[in-house]
């Protein structure tokens, strides 16, 4: 995060952050009027990717329509919880050794909500047995042929096969290189009220994956 521009985010923090300490949604309106470099200064700071826009927030809520859903790598927990839907991470930046590896990468770490349930992706989809599964800027399982991810990752693949949507919100450019981009058909949307740590506000986008099982390709592209 060298690009950036350390800034006063007192105004912003008021914003984003409630009285409890922890991160909560904004409207767009409010929020649009800060430099892409403050946005993402304060994602930085507070080690997030995500803005939890009222309008995303709004968003996620009709495209899951009542159905039974759950939020995985939730991280802070401000999206799935203004959702009013379970969160669920492994809290892996809880761990001595990942904080000291952060702190020499000075890097800060995640503050997780009191609510989180303790488990990684693939385990909340198998206990849980969500219809949709809401992921923000979540990292794809390492392996070989895979471009990027680590071994912590969300295996992406089968979460697609057992859900009827997987909604994942990232960064057509960081995520451009995504397993399940080459082998299941998706609609990607783009809105202005999409904000992330990423420089490049334009790229910022939703992936859906809608019923895989009938959709999925019969000869993936590379």
């Amino acid at each position: 995060m060298n690009a950036l521009v350390p800034v006063d985010l007192t105004e912003l923090e008021s914003i984003l952050i409630g009285p409890d300490g922890l991160i909560r949604a904004a409207s767009y309106e409010v929020l649009k009027k800060f430099p892409q470099n403050d946005i993402s200064y304060f994602c930085w700071k507070h080690a997030i990717y995500q803005i939890p826009t009222t309008e995303l927030i709004e968003w996620l809520r009709n495209r899951i329509n009542g159905r039974r859903a759950v939020e995985i790598g939730s991280g802070n927990g401000s999206v799935g919880t203004a959702l009013g839907v379970p969160i669920t991470d492994t809290r892996m930046q809880e761990r001595d050794d990942i904080k000291a590896r952060y702190e020499m990468l000075n890097q800060p770490v995640i503050k997780y909500h009191p609510n989180t349930v303790l488990l990684d992706g693939n385990s909340a989809v198998r206990e849980m047995k969500p219809q949709v599964v809401v992921a923000c800027w979540v990292t794809q399982l390492w392996h070989p042929g895979v471009e990027d991810g680590n071994m912590w990752g969300v295996n992406e693949t089968d979460i697609c096969l057992a859900v009827e949507e997987y909604i994942h919100v990232g960064n057509a450019g960081t995520h451009a290189r995504k397993e399940v981009l080459k082998m299941f058909n998706f609609e990607q949307h783009q809105f202005e009220w999409l904000l992330s740590r990423s420089m490049d506000k334009d790229a910022n986008c939703i992936y859906v994956y809608r019923n895989p099982k009938i959709n999925i390709r019969n000869n993936p592209t590379p």
